[in-house]
């Protein structure tokens, strides 16, 4: 009896680390997660990506999760000011956080990903519609040094005075973490 339970015991102990090491290979080998960045002149757009984590019940462990902002920066590369963000709060006391910007599901056999995007830097709202970012490199285990974003409005009936987005639609971004 004590053999069966150090056995079953040694095996737990292996399935766990070995889980551990899987899901930690996938998260640091995963070429969208990182800080990505598009400069023109002094001002910068900046997106940040990162894996669910089983942080927010309504994705899968697969989930990639993105903010944005865009800032000012001057001759040194030092921040100025911010000109928007994704981050933000539904209440004026701060409690209740904004949802990620963007989301999407990952792929580990593709060098693209898009999903679902939430633009709230509109000055009388909110625009929704999708994203794509598709490595430039098409290598996935290869180092993801550019890719292209694109932002696109969701098709169906718009209102006529219906506002473009506010961040980029069509640029070439560069991984910088």
């Amino acid at each position: 009896m004590k053999t069966l339970i150090k056995i079953t015991l040694i095996l737990t102990i292996l399935f766990s680390c070995s889980a551990f090491k899987t899901a930690s290979v996938t998260y640091q080998t995963n070429p969208f997660v990182g800080t990505w960045q598009y400069q023109d002149g002094n001002e910068v757009f900046i997106v940040t990506i990162w894996m669910n984590a089983n942080e927010n019940e309504y994705f899968d462990e697969n989930s990639i999760h993105g903010n944005f902002k865009k800032i000012i920066v001057d001759a040194n590369g030092n921040e100025i000011s911010e000109v928007y963000t994704s981050l933000g709060y539904y209440d004026a006391e701060q409690t209740v956080a904004y949802a990620p910007a963007f989301h999407s599901s990952y792929n580990d056999n593709s060098n693209r990903i898009q999903g679902g995007i939430l633009d709230r830097t509109m000055p009388n709202g909110k625009l929704e519609g999708t994203f794509s970012l598709t490595l430039q490199n098409n290598c996935i285990n290869c180092p993801p040094n550019t890719a292209i974003w694109k932002v696109k409005k969701d098709q169906g009936l718009r209102p006529l005075d219906e506002p473009d987005f506010n961040v980029p639609t069509d640029l070439i971004l560069t991984k910088i973490e």
